[in-house]
C-alpha cells in the first residue's frame, strides 16, 4: 500500500469478550492494548482504500484477536468462557507487519488466504537543525 508509512510498535492481549448479546454471541475475541496504534494503522489503510474506491466500513472498529466464530452462541458456555478468562493477559510484544486476507465461505467455516504482507518500517522523522 503505497504511502503506508508506520512504525512498529507493541501491543499485548487484555481480557476477552464477545461481539453480539451473551444469549446470541457470534464472535468471541481477546481484547489488545493500547488499541491508539492500531487505531491509527487502520485509518491509514481505510484512507489509502478509499482513495481507489473502496466505501470505509461503517461499524465501530473495535482492535482484537479472534478466538472462537459461532453460528449459535451457547449462552452457558461463553459465559463460562468469559468468566474463566476475562483476565487473560499477555506481555507486550512488537507488531512489525500486518496482512492482506481474503476470506471465502466453505462447508465448514471460513477460508483464509493471505494475500499480501505489509512490513512496518521504523519512520525516521526529520530533525530541524540548530
Amino acid at each position: 500500500m503505497p504511502g503506508l508509512l508506520r512504525s512498529p510498535f507493541e501491543i499485548a492481549v487484555d481480557g476477552v469478550d464477545h461481539f453480539g448479546s451473551r444469549k446470541e454471541a457470534h464472535v468471541v475475541y481477546a481484547g489488545v492494548q493500547p488499541r491508539e496504534p492500531l487505531k491509527r494503522l487502520r485509518d491509514k489503510i481505510e484512507i489509502s482504500l478509499q482513495r481507489i474506491g473502496i466505501k470505509a466500513d461503517e461499524r465501530k472498529y473495535q482492535p482484537h484477536f479472534t478466538l472462537a466464530r459461532m453460528r449459535r452462541g451457547n449462552a452457558d458456555c461463553v459465559g463460562r468462557f468469559l468468566e474463566a478468562n476475562g483476565l487473560l493477559m499477555s506481555q507486550p510484544f512488537r507488531v512489525d507487519a500486518f496482512c492482506l486476507y481474503e476470506s471465502a465461505r466453505g462447508r465448514d467455516g471460513a477460508i483464509y488466504n493471505e494475500l499480501e504482507r505489509y512490513t512496518l518500517w521504523p519512520v525516521i522523522e526529520p530533525t530541524e537543525e540548530e
